[in-house]
């Protein structure tokens, strides 16, 4: 998925014959990202059970904090390699994205490169 605007998207991915709310960001890394996870001021609760994180949890919006799910991640990466970004933040302001390229072979999922951007790396 190549969103030219950050904001949430109904999705269906590919083998699937229902769509799901996601958040594409747009903006930051280079675009095209599928947010998986996001918190913002602590009002959803993250400390949850099995069955939550497998199903998602808190609404998916662009300013909303949530949790996409397990099912919809497997969902999303079964037929392809894909690039996974971790964007850490912090307050005072300090960000660590780390990258990962993930192969997709046959049955057998291999991380194959990674690297690491850092604003603390930078002070």
């Amino acid at each position: 998925m190549q969103a030219d605007v950050s904001g949430r998207y109904l999705l269906r991915p590919v083998g699937s014959s229902k769509t799901f709310a996601v958040v594409c960001e747009a903006e930051s890394l280079g675009g095209g990202w599928i947010v998986i996870q996001q918190r913002i001021n602590g009002t959803v609760e993250f400390n949850r059970n099995w069955e939550d994180y497998k199903n998602g949890f808190g609404s998916v919006g662009q300013f909303n904090e949530f949790w996409l799910g397990l099912k919809r991640m497997h969902q999303l990466t079964t037929y392809d390699s894909y690039e996974l970004a971790v964007e850490l933040k912090t307050n005072p302001p300090t960000m660590v994205t780390l990258y990962f390229l993930i192969s997709k072979l046959l049955e057998r999922t291999t991380i194959i490169g990674y690297s690491v951007d850092s604003d603390i790396a930078k002070e």
